[in-house]
């Protein structure tokens, strides 16, 4: 959970952007569903379940969300995303983090 409040940290300095910690698969989807995301930072291995199931999960139910993943398994993580290995750099997070989301305020999620 530590990556994740430092995820929210660097995201928090994106004008307009909060952002959702989730720590386990069901509470990402449960979670997603109150709050639909703009974007989703997903780490591999989650507490409980995976990050790319939850992802598949998010999506059947919302439709297309942008991911990146953010971890140190980066060969399992969904071909069709973005991957910033673990450790972070937090140029290029937030880099793409902001590329990612349109101006204005937006909600993304963090799993991790």
């Amino acid at each position: 959970m530590l990556i994740a409040m430092h995820l929210e940290s660097l995201i928090a300095d994106i004008d307009g952007t909060t952002i959702d910690l989730a720590a386990t698969e069901s509470e990402a989807v449960h979670m997603a569903g109150v709050r639909p995301p703009a974007l989703i930072l997903s780490d591999v291995r989650l507490s409980e379940g995976t990050g790319p199931t939850a992802v598949k999960a998010i999506r059947k139910m919302l439709g297309p969300v942008p991911v990146i993943y953010v971890t140190g398994n980066p060969d399992h993580a969904d071909g069709d995303a973005p991957v910033i290995a673990k450790p972070i750099c937090d140029d290029l997070l937030i880099a793409m983090v902001s590329n990612m989301l349109s101006q204005g305020s937006a909600t993304a999620m963090a799993l991790a």
